[in-house]
């Protein structure tokens, strides 16, 4: 049935109902013959309708606060970025205190 009223309202079946002054409980039969009868119930016109996720989800009750892979990937490189940087600072400071003590950059003493 959801999907039946999914898609009359895609078609304008709704709209066209209520221009033509169905109410809700209306019997609608669709094609001639063996057509298609059923008490119509309009679908609820409200800021519902503007909610994209398929019946019977609702993004809202389900935030998704996952991170994406290209955040994740820019996050890593920035981790990565920093650890270098850590790594060159460190090294210099070892040269500096080398070359204050007399060391060369193997760190043996220079005569």
């Amino acid at each position: 049935v959801g999907y039946l009223a999914d898609r009359l309202e895609k078609l304008g079946v709704e709209d066209e109902l209520f221009r033509l002054g169905a109410v809700r409980g209306s019997t609608v039969v669709i094609g001639p013959g063996e057509s298609i009868v059923f008490d119509w119930e309009p679908q609820m016109s409200s800021a519902a309708e503007l909610i994209t996720s398929p019946r019977g989800l609702d993004s809202r009750f389900d935030p998704n606060n996952r991170r994406t892979t290209s955040e994740r990937r820019e996050q890593y490189h920035e981790r990565m970025d920093a650890k270098a940087a850590a790594r060159a600072e460190l090294e210099e400071q070892r040269l500096a205190r080398g070359a204050a003590a007399g060391e060369d950059a193997d760190g043996e003493g220079v005569e």
